[in-house]
């Protein structure tokens, strides 16, 4: 055997050493999420869990209390509105569960709205909003909101829960609009090309504003309805709860544009202007009668749980079908998600 012999087997040798200590360690991470799988579950009576993780006082301290000791809860609204992380189930699990299971009931005494969201769907916008506005009537306890970036459309409506809106120096506000779509026609595409197609309905108007078909005049009057309708609400909303606002401004002048904090202040959508995080805190925590700057900034997050290990894995595992599923976060997922829904977004690229 030659060197030449000695070195190309040498590697061969390697390769499929490293090769198989991959494999085995994908095998063991792949048996070991089947494995939760089959456990028997203890049902949740509780609902979701959180737990509860110290966030920086005004005064930049994570401070370490008594649980006796008062609470500001740290609700984020960060991201689209709907989405997995940021939708009603996760914000009334977070209230739910301040009182009472995640923290102590009653050490609870303000709410301080972290947002930086452009909207999202009208349903959970509202929702939310609903859902702290019972929270705020009923525990008696003031919310305040911090707009770190941006706080548009349904991220609006969900700030008019506060009691104060403080923006920092750079933040956008407004948007208070509604948009559906786009839709598109491809029939005369379709012509072209000699593609045709057969849809079966029932029920006048069930196959309103088809792609496929050339739409009749009046098409989409109902869901423009619709449209006007969830509008009146959102203006309603906003001008009965910032009541510096002018709602004939608010319809004919602001519309659904969005304005720096400076303007937006001078338009009645906030309240203070170029302010800090730490600030808002800061009156938050005197709003709350707390004396002598004692109290936790608490944020609730997700409890790790068998379940959502067990989750995460079908996911993996595609849902048992012992197929490996790798998922990413395509664009295409947005419009699939949100197909047929009226949304309460900042959305430039969506409109002409």
């Amino acid at each position: 055997m030659n060197f030449e012999d000695s070195i190309f087997k040498s590697t061969i040798r390697a390769f499929f050493k490293t090769f198989g200590g991959f494999i085995g360690f994908f095998a063991a991470i792949v048996a070991f999420c089947m494995l939760f799988m089959f456990i028997p579950k203890t049902p949740d009576v509780t609902g979701d869990q959180s737990r509860p993780v110290v966030q920086a006082n005004a005064e930049g301290v994570k401070a370490i209390l008594p649980n006796s000791s008062p609470v500001i809860l740290r609700i984020p609204i960060r991201g689209f509105i709907g989405s997995k992380t940021l939708n009603t189930q996760t914000i009334t699990t977070i209230l739910g569960n301040s009182q009472g299971l995640a923290i102590e009931k009653g050490r609870v005494k303000g709410i301080i709205l972290d947002i930086q969201s452009p909207g999202g769907t009208v349903t959970d916008s509202y929702n939310i909003f609903s859902a702290i506005m019972n929270y705020k009537k009923k525990y008696n306890v003031p919310v305040y909101a911090y707009v770190d970036g941006l706080c548009a459309s349904g991220a609006m409506m969900i700030g008019c829960s506060a009691d104060q809106i403080y923006s920092s120096p750079t933040g956008i506000i407004g948007s208070v609009g509604i948009i559906f779509g786009p839709l598109f026609n491809i029939s005369e595409l379709m012509e072209r090309v000699g593609i045709s197609q057969m849809t079966f309905t029932d029920g006048i108007g069930k196959d309103e504003l088809s792609p496929f078909r050339k739409w009749e005049k009046g098409e989409g009057k109902t869901i423009q309805t619709i449209i006007n309708y969830d509008y009146k609400f959102f203006v309603d909303l906003v001008v009965e709860h910032r009541t510096r606002m002018s709602k004939n401004a608010l319809i004919h002048q602001y519309g659904a544009h969005v304005f720096d904090p400076e303007t937006a202040f001078k338009h009645g959508y906030i309240d203070h202007s170029g302010a800090s995080y730490n600030l808002t805190l800061r009156d938050l925590a005197s709003a709350s009668k707390i004396k002598d700057n004692k109290y936790q900034v608490l944020e609730l997050k997700p409890e790790f749980s068998l379940s959502s290990l067990t989750q995460g894995c079908k996911s993996l595992l595609n849902k048992g079908s012992g197929k490996i599923k790798l998922e990413l976060p395509l664009s295409s997922e947005f419009f699939i998600d949100n197909m047929g829904k009226p949304l309460y977004l900042y959305a430039p690229y969506l409109s002409e």
